[in-house]
């Protein structure tokens, strides 16, 4: 549903609100960035590992990419939340400050994304291609159906929320079946303990000759 959003919004609402939209999804959009910085880099590591059978570090490997990614993540969210209306106007005009609310709306969205880890590679990279696709397709489908419901009547808050949740629900699947097929979590944790573990972990495993 990438730019489904946009198109949507465009057909039921007046032009100045369709940009003001795309302007804040696209700064929102900032706070998944650790995580598909993660996704790139992990790929092959969690491929080898996955080869390997190293399921226990592989798990904390994944781990560690969710809990470190989500520090930066957490201060965008929180920049965006206090100051989001001012950035706008910044970065774009004072005209673009309105869309604050949505900014905050699809920042928690890509939060959650970030905490949940890198779950649509852990399955993609170790032969659940199939489950990938089947759960994109299906989330894809609900959510543009969903856009047509509130787009008339709630405008890009009500798309916003509607992206927000969307993205939540198909991470929330996701580590579900990372959970049944790998037996494993993908999320990260808070624990200063887990976070310098995780991180030596982490580090261990990019380092490792290949």
């Amino acid at each position: 549903s990438a730019g489904a959003d946009l198109w949507v919004l465009g057909m039921f609402r007046p032009p100045e609100e369709v940009a003001v939209y795309g302007a804040a999804s696209r700064l929102a959009g900032i706070v998944g960035t650790p995580l598909a910085v993660s996704n790139a880099v992990l790929a092959p590591v969690i491929a080898e590992l996955h080869s390997r059978d190293e399921r226990a570090r592989l798990e904390k490997v994944m781990r560690a990419a969710a809990t470190l990614g989500v520090l930066p993540s957490v201060l965008l969210a929180a920049l965006f939340f206090a100051l989001g209306d001012r950035i706008l106007s910044i970065a774009f005009t004072e005209a673009y400050a309105e869309g604050w609310l949505v900014v905050v709306i699809l920042a928690i969205g890509q939060l959650v994304n970030v905490l949940f880890g890198p779950c649509t590679i852990a399955l993609a990279m170790t032969g659940h291609q199939r489950d990938v696709v089947v759960t994109s397709a299906l989330a894809g489908l609900v959510t543009v159906l969903a856009f047509y419901l509130v787009a008339p009547s709630y405008g890009a808050p009500g798309v916003a929320l509607i992206a927000a949740i969307a993205l939540i629900l198909y991470n929330v699947v996701l580590a579900g079946l990372v959970r049944w097929r790998l037996q494993m979590i993908t999320w990260g944790t808070c624990s200063p303990n887990s976070l310098r573990r995780f991180a030596d972990e982490l580090t261990g495993a990019l380092g490792r000759p290949r």
